[in-house]
């Protein structure tokens, strides 16, 4: 057989799908970059500001400069070191080339088919699924309301979940996948390398929830049989190897939260296990207004509006449906068979199934609210700083989407009509994606952010505009929380640093912010004591630089101020800790070179005959 018939194969209808699928997401996606009204989902007015600064950044400073402290925001804050920063991620580098509309837009496509490819070589290679079934699997996964609403309203720090099914198919594969002269540990190289693009893209928390479910796709693996050592030892290496890469952010960003913890914030949840259920179930299925309807009227214990966009988990009814049916008839054939000899359960099969029933279980018990159950998962790490639990249930997304073609797949009765089932599924889960009702989301995002001045602004930047580029000159007048605008951030357009600045990091209402003698006006203005600018440094490593959170540079240290709010690197003062874990991040990056460059040159050096001697 040929090459080339053999890829034909291999892909099958997954080309095909794959065209319609995309061209069904953009009629029903590229209507809101940006809506009739010009305006985008809210949080853009966190994102677009941000990227804008990276970009201001980059065209002052060299690849390799690391930009820790940004001066656009709140009198000066932490750049680097934020967690739901992004500046080495997809959606900044599409910003320091497009304009914002565009780059987001481009960036929502992209995501689309990274997820959609990952999902379809996962069932095909993993699971051994055929091409119509795989390319059911990739439909489902590409159009999930979470990825698509969270991008939406502007949540770009989630857009790691599409590496969910890519990260799974690489750590538990049985073959290795060599890279050049890398003949063991490709897969986990790869690997690292997309763990460590979760922890630089802005991540942050949401990837214990994503790692949970990356391990609950390698447990269905075992459940059918298979051996989960490779999983594990690749697992170990990856993690490793992301960690070396992103050391120096991880030691920053976990500096700089002990002094802002968010641990304040009520822990919401569902009254009743079986109210949690149905809101579950209604969040995968169905369209997040008609969970949120649900959900809105059962929330407890909750501080904050958990709008429709929190409640959008759904893969549509079809994986439900085809689980259902394949689980029917599987049991159907158990007892039709019931005089064949049993199969033997072995300890690899019983502890991926109670490894992935454990998975499984967890999102449930974390919105489920009694309120004893409530004060215990408020002392637990992590649980207790999040003031939305229920984006737990994406866990369920990836494994409801591989779960369901697999079930077919080990159904007998079905196996002969997996291309009538895959053709059919695919073909309802676009009608069902095209008809579904988004009119609530035109009115939150026709209500939500503007992105003119931000266009204007990357226009005359990209064209060279040097007066911006010299940096922030002034610091624009403190704003009383509760009146704070959702446009504040996009003063940095004009050059100016927002006292109150939005930064959910400082509280959702900026109560955690010190603000101290901030004032409006020149930035460079002293009281013959301090500067009007905060040293960002100070929030970060406090006791290194002799200060505290908040507070501003001091007279003497004109230098490093005047280089701050001119967008240059400037000294200050790190932990030990943070020493080494810059040379770790260092050394990572330098091997992490080798061996791509190894892996893109080896073949001309194993021609040569170099590679043999």
């Amino acid at each position: 057989m040929s090459h080339n018939s053999s890829v034909t194969k291999f892909l099958g209808p997954a080309v095909g799908a794959f065209a319609l699928a995309l061209l069904v997401f953009h009629g029903v996606f590229s209507r809101f970059f940006p809506t009739p009204n010009g305006t985008l989902g809210h949080d853009y007015s966190l994102a677009i500001p941000g990227f804008y600064d990276g970009l201001i950044w980059f065209k002052n400073n060299a690849l390799w400069d690391i930009p820790w402290f940004s001066p656009s925001f709140c009198g000066g804050q932490p750049f680097y070191a934020d967690p739901q920063s992004g500046y080495f991620s997809l959606p900044q580098w599409l910003l320091f080339g497009f304009e914002p509309v565009t780059g987001l837009y481009l960036n929502l496509l992209a995501l689309a088919v990274i997820a959609y490819w990952g999902a379809y070589l996962l069932a095909r290679r993993l699971f051994g699924i055929g091409p119509w079934l795989a390319a059911l699997a990739g439909v489902i996964f590409m159009c999930n309301s979470f990825l698509t609403h969270r991008m939406l309203v502007g949540h770009l720090g989630f857009q790691g979940v599409v590496l969910i099914p890519w990260l799974a198919l690489l750590l538990a594969q049985r073959r290795e996948l060599p890279l050049g002269p890398i003949t063991w540990g490709g897969s986990a190289l790869l690997s690292g390398l997309m763990i460590a693009y979760w922890l630089q893209s802005g991540f942050g928390t949401f990837m214990v929830p994503a790692a949970l479910a990356v391990f609950a796709l390698a447990c269905l693996y075992g459940v059918l049989g298979n051996s989960l050592l490779p999983f594990f030892l690749r697992s170990a290496a990856a993690a490793l190897l992301a960690l070396a890469l992103s050391a120096s952010k991880l030691m920053a960003s976990l500096a700089f939260m002990s002094h802002f913890p968010r641990s304040d914030y009520l822990l919401p949840g569902i009254a009743g296990l079986w109210s949690t259920l149905e809101v579950a179930l209604k969040a995968l299925t169905l369209s997040s207004v008609a969970a949120f309807a649900t959900a809105n009227g059962m929330l407890v214990n909750s501080q904050w509006f958990l709008g429709p966009h929190e409640w959008s988990y759904s893969v549509t009814p079809v994986p439900l449906v085809l689980l259902l049916v394949a689980l029917v008839l599987r049991l159907i054939q158990r007892l039709t068979d019931a005089g064949a000899e049993p199969h033997r359960l072995h300890w690899g099969r019983i502890l991926s199934g109670v490894g992935l029933v454990g998975v499984l279980v967890l999102p449930i018990a974390l919105n489920v609210y009694t309120p004893e159950w409530n004060a215990f998962l408020k002392q637990l790490p992590l649980i207790k700083t999040t003031a939305s639990p229920c984006r737990w249930f994406m866990i369920y997304i990836p494994i409801l989407t591989i779960g369901s073609v697999v079930a077919v797949h080990q159904a007998r009765h079905l196996r002969s009509a997996d291309k009538w089932i895959g053709g059919a599924g695919i073909l309802l889960v676009l009608l069902w994606v095209a008809l579904e009702n988004r009119g609530i989301y035109f009115t939150l995002l026709e209500a939500g952010y503007n992105p003119a001045s931000a266009e204007l602004a990357w226009e005359r930047l990209q064209e060279g505009e040097t007066p911006r580029l010299s940096g922030v000159a002034q610091v624009g007048p403190p704003l009383r929380p509760g009146g704070a605008p959702l446009m504040r951030n996009d003063l940095v357009f004009a050059g100016l640093s927002q006292a109150t600045c939005y930064n959910p990091v400082f509280g959702y209402r900026l109560e955690h912010l010190p603000t101290g003698p901030l004032h409006m006006g020149p930035a460079l203005s002293d009281n013959g004591k301090i500067f009007n600018i905060k040293n960002p440094a100070c929030y970060v490593w406090p006791k290194e630089n002799r200060c505290q959170p908040g507070d501003h540079f001091r007279v003497n240290q004109r230098e490093q101020a005047e280089a701050f709010v001119s967008y240059h690197p400037w000294q200050f003062a790190i932990s030990s800790t943070q020493r080494w874990a810059n040379r770790i991040t260092e050394v990572g990056l330098v091997l992490t070179l080798v061996l791509g460059l190894l892996s893109l040159l080896w073949p001309r050096v194993a021609s040569s005959g170099l590679g043999k001697q």
